[in-house]
């Protein structure tokens, strides 16, 4: 369970670097979160990053 632990903060720390990128500051994170909380433990690490691309594709969408 600690090493899907660390996979996860890792995924957050990563995803937070692009977010950067697309976005000015950290507020889409206040949605992204609670999106994933709702991810089972179980699930693989790509299931976590796809619920971020999805993310990155809406707010890109919400900015444009």
């Amino acid at each position: 369970a600690m090493l899907a632990y660390y996979d996860t903060s890792h995924a957050i720390i990563m995803f937070r670097k692009h977010l950067r990128r697309y976005v000015e500051g950290f507020v889409v994170l206040d949605g992204f979160l609670p999106r994933l909380m709702k991810i089972k433990e179980t699930e693989p690490l790509y299931a976590i990053v796809a619920e971020m691309e999805a993310m990155l594709a809406e707010q890109r969408e919400a900015i444009a």
